[in-house]
């Protein structure tokens, strides 16, 4: 409940789509891992919003990776806020 709460703010769909387009660019291994780590604006949207603690926004944040990253693998042309 909480990943698919998250998944309809924008803010936090979009971070996540450019943390992923982020990673996929980065020169090194350093960049791509700090690429995607979870924004401030993200922690802070989860937290006002959902009322999430840290430990949970961390495992939302990995999975909304995941489907970021899953969806542009598969169909990288169809990257909306309703697919992510």
């Amino acid at each position: 409940m909480d990943l698919r709460a998250a998944r309809d703010i924008p803010e936090v769909a979009d971070a996540a789509r450019s943390a992923v387009a982020g990673a996929q660019s980065a020169p090194t291994p350093e960049a791509r891992r700090a690429s995607l780590d979870c924004p401030a604006l993200v922690t802070a949207q989860l937290r006002e919003r959902l009322r999430l603690c840290k430990p949970q926004i961390r495992i939302v944040w990995e999975a909304l990776l995941f489907l970021a990253a899953r969806v542009r693998s598969i169909c990288p042309h169809v990257l909306t806020a309703a697919n992510l």
